[in-house]
């Protein structure tokens, strides 16, 4: 059955992954023809195809060799990488100056380095659900009725709950920097519309992954966990773009 099920996935994924395609191309197209005199729209245009090509081509490698590790993460941090530059097209087209100020440019650098933080997390994550360490731990906030019990389990357990630890790091530098993008707000166009929209991806996300691990993690949580994770980074990347 599970077999069954794999080749069903696989083969939808097919023609999604064709028409997706086919979207970003013309979506790279579209902003050669608008924006060619803008070298910082010109660039992404520009990387995002060959970005593509190489996606395509570690997704046969991942099915050819059934999910190495390896392959799986640098398949994921393609991906993001594509997602991450449309994002930043569509909210750089747009894109007002902003006021040189001392509070804006630090916002800035806390968005772009929560950018780093969320793409580190992914990877973790990535890397847990590859190795099967995502089942690791039962129960949240403990892990198998313990707080974190490092080293007094399997390998997995210890992955599990690494990646654990840096999703609550990474949430809290995360919601830091929404508190002070919404203090600024009215200084930077848009921040008022994509501040929620973040806090809401973030709870969702949040939120799933606690009922995952805390009911043995259902196929149906495992998906909305990837799901939420992508509305994170979109989320994430778009406050810091703008």
């Amino acid at each position: 059955i599970r077999d069954v099920a794999v080749t069903g996935v696989q083969t939808c994924a097919l023609p999604i992954s064709a028409l997706v395609s086919v979207l970003i191309v013309a979506s790279t197209v579209g902003v050669f023809r608008l924006h060619r005199s803008e070298r910082r729209m010109v660039l992404p245009a520009a990387v995002v195809p060959a970005l593509l090509v190489v996606q395509i081509v570690l997704g046969a490698i991942t099915v050819m060799l059934e999910l190495p590790p390896t392959i799986v993460l640098v398949h994921l941090s393609v991906a993001l990488t594509i997602l991450a530059l449309l994002v930043w097209m569509s909210v750089a087209g747009e894109r007002a100056t902003l006021p040189d100020l001392p509070e804006v440019r630090k916002f800035k650098r806390l968005a772009w380095g929560a950018v780093i933080a969320v793409f580190i997390l992914l990877m973790t994550g990535a890397y847990m659900r590859s190795i099967a360490a995502g089942f690791a731990c039962a129960g949240w906030p403990t892990c198998n009725g313990e707080l974190a019990p490092f080293g007094r389990g399997t390998p997995g357990v210890d992955i599990h709950l690494a990646h654990r630890f840096v999703a609550y790091l990474v949430a809290a530098h995360v919601i830091f920097t929404m508190v002070r993008g919404w203090k600024l707000r009215d200084r930077i166009p848009g921040l008022s519309l994509a501040i929620p929209a973040l806090v809401a991806a973030l709870a969702f996300q949040l939120l799933v992954g606690i009922g995952a691990v805390s009911s043995g993690v259902p196929v149906i949580l495992r998906i909305m966990h990837v799901a939420g994770a992508s509305a994170v980074w979109w989320a994430v990347v778009g406050v810091a773009s703008l």
